[in-house]
């Protein structure tokens, strides 16, 4: 497995060419900024983000948020064995989105769970969500009434914060939002089809379920994803982007 930095490398000061287009997005860089050098190809150049100085990349800022974002994961995820009523039903029909219950991983893994995959009696699920909501889940699929009797307590546990530190630090993006989706919905933007979870809206976790994937974002929105590859989730994120700019030409 990847070794831990001791220097946050999920954000640096964002890149900006003020222009507000797709080619520089006004984007906080993680890890080493996509970039093939080849310049041969529109689509495969979408998204050239310039590397930084170092002094910038450990910036007080950049520590800020990544420490905003710990304390986000710290706050909102749960952790629970799959419901027996769950055993061997697909993540997609599990129905946790429709209770507003984000999926962030299947036994620790850090790529982002694919809605076909089938959900075992022995999985562990790593959730991200408001208290309630998982809950109210919890207590439909296995009638329970004390939702901490199912949960592991992520504060003692050693994984979790091992799996939350490798995410944040290589599978995760705080991002700006680009100008190409000002005005779009989350669920209008195809984030899915190139591999990208959409965790968040400015670290708010919505009371309603459908609110973030409903919101109109503008240019002050930040957003939290997860990816399945480490070294390419500028270009997944960016590719997403363009392809609502590409529609509305």
């Amino acid at each position: 497995s990847r070794s831990m930095s001791s220097t946050p490398s999920m954000f640096t000061p964002p890149y900006d060419d003020d222009d507000n287009d797709c080619d520089d997005v006004d984007i906080w860089l993680s890890g080493y900024p996509y970039d093939d050098d080849d310049d041969d190809d529109g689509d495969v150049d979408i998204c050239t983000l310039k590397p930084l100085p170092l002094a910038l990349q450990q910036s007080s800022q950049a520590n800020e948020c990544f420490l905003r974002v710990s304390a986000f994961f710290a706050q909102h995820c749960y952790i629970f064995q799959t419901p027996a009523s769950l055993c061997d039903v697909s993540i997609k029909d599990s129905l946790l989105t429709l209770h507003g219950i984000n999926l962030l991983s299947v036994n620790y893994a850090t790529h982002v769970p694919d809605v076909r995959q089938i959900l075992r009696k022995d999985d562990c699920l790593i959730a991200v969500g408001a208290r309630q909501h998982v809950a109210h889940y919890l207590g439909l699929m296995q009638s329970v009434a004390d939702i901490d009797a199912c949960l592991v307590q992520r504060e003692k546990s050693i994984r979790f914060k091992q799996f939350i530190e490798e995410m944040i630090t290589y599978y995760v993006l705080y991002v700006a939002v680009p100008a190409d989706v000002y005005g779009c919905t989350v669920s209008e933007i195809p984030f899915a089809r190139y591999g990208v979870n959409v965790i968040s809206v400015n670290l708010k976790i919505d009371e309603n379920p459908s609110i973030m994937s409903h919101t109109r974002l503008s240019a002050n929105d930040m957003l939290l994803c997860s990816f399945n590859r480490a070294d390419d989730k500028h270009r997944m994120f960016c590719q997403a982007a363009q392809s609502i700019s590409i529609q509305k030409q």
